[in-house]
């Protein structure tokens, strides 16, 4: 189909911050885009991180770096969702199909007056409501998974567990 074009990064497959992706569509569009000036301009290519990734791709290093990427992922996913119904049960929530985010309603919660209590107890997350255009989803929080190790998560969800806790007792 021709109207379809897919814009992809390599920012979460290979290196966070690495700005640099790639272009799927008709080639008729690929050829628009290729001859617009954009290329020309200077402003568009970054060629040296593209030699090194076009490197990767080509040796077949950038397939194991995904394939060790879905098992250490996967494993941090498993131990979020292990965690939550360990210590949060009453939290509901959805496994992630795709992301690094953990969505988590805690029903009769305000996330904004529990983050303060639980960034005493060192831990942190993001309340709903920073990403709501009607400040709506003040009982949500957003947790991500890809940064810490399992037994981090864990450490961290049992804390977050016991700030809830204490804040049905306020």
């Amino acid at each position: 189909m021709e109207q379809v074009i897919s814009i992809n990064s390599f920012s979460k497959i290979l290196a966070p911050g690495l700005r640099l992706g790639w272009i799927q569509a008709h080639k008729k569009v690929v050829h628009r885009l290729t001859g617009s000036g954009l290329l020309e301009s200077g402003g568009g290519m970054n060629p040296y991180a593209s030699a090194l990734v076009r490197g990767l791709i080509e040796s077949g290093e950038l397939e194991g770096n995904i394939s060790n990427l879905r098992t250490e992922y996967g494993a941090r996913l498993k131990a979020v969702d292990s965690a939550l119904l360990s210590y949060l049960p009453s939290a509901e929530y959805k496994l992630p199909e795709g992301g690094f985010f953990f969505w988590v309603r805690l029903p009769g919660v305000d996330a904004a007056d529990l983050r303060s209590q639980a960034q005493d107890s060192q831990v942190d997350f993001r309340q709903g409501e920073l990403f709501s255009s009607q400040s709506g989803l003040k009982d949500y929080i957003r947790l991500s998974f890809c940064f810490y190790k399992p037994s981090e998560i864990e450490e961290g969800i049992k804390r977050l567990g016991t700030c809830v806790e204490s804040y049905s007792d306020w």
